[in-house]
């Protein structure tokens, strides 16, 4: 009897993880969302912050602005970035590590996302000390890097969440690309 019972529970319990559910490409782009326009970003050398945040159709957009502090013989600029990455021409997601460099102490993760090719479309802009544009001009790459660098205590827990989340939207989006309106 009691072997009964356990058999039963196991199959239950199989049967049960069958039918759990993934997140859906919806459900993961609210939370990709979400956490790159609140969590990304880092206050070293060059301070970065994630602003207009989308993803939509299977295409992460975001754009990303750099801002270099003024330095003995360096001055102030300001970089954006508006970047385009089509997931479903990424390859591999990956975090890196690395040591901050002007507090060593401090970590920043950075979320790769590499493409098959050159799929990334960057508009770049830089500002002078003033805020005038310097320059203009589009880059065209095969990746790109979130980089979390703000938190120190939740840096290491929302890269990972986040490599885990878009190497899923990239699975996602390989499995049903979004269709051409004609």
């Amino acid at each position: 009897m009691k072997k009964t019972i356990a058999a039963i529970a196991i199959t239950l319990a199989l049967a049960g993880s069958a039918f759990a559910q993934e997140p859906t490409y919806e459900q993961t782009q609210k939370w990709v969302v979400d956490k790159i326009s609140t969590n990304a970003g880092s206050g070293d050398v060059y301070s970065t912050t994630y602003e207009q945040v989308s993803m939509d159709n299977c295409s992460l957009n975001f754009t990303k602005v750099s801002f270099l502090a003024r330095f003995t013989t360096i001055p102030a600029s300001t970089t954006i970035y508006a970047e385009v990455v089509p997931l479903a021409k990424i390859i591999s997601v990956e975090i890196v590590s690395s040591n901050a460099i002007q507090h060593p102490s401090n970590k920043e993760y950075r979320v790769i996302l590499h493409a098959t090719d050159k799929e990334i479309k960057d508009d770049v802009t830089d500002k002078d000390e003033q805020g005038n544009i310097s320059s203009k001009k589009v880059w065209v790459g095969d990746k790109t890097s979130i980089v979390f660098g703000n938190h120190s205590d939740t840096d290491a827990d929302m890269a990972a969440r986040m490599h885990k989340a878009l190497s899923h939207a990239v699975d996602l989006c390989k499995k049903n690309p979004p269709k051409e309106v004609f």
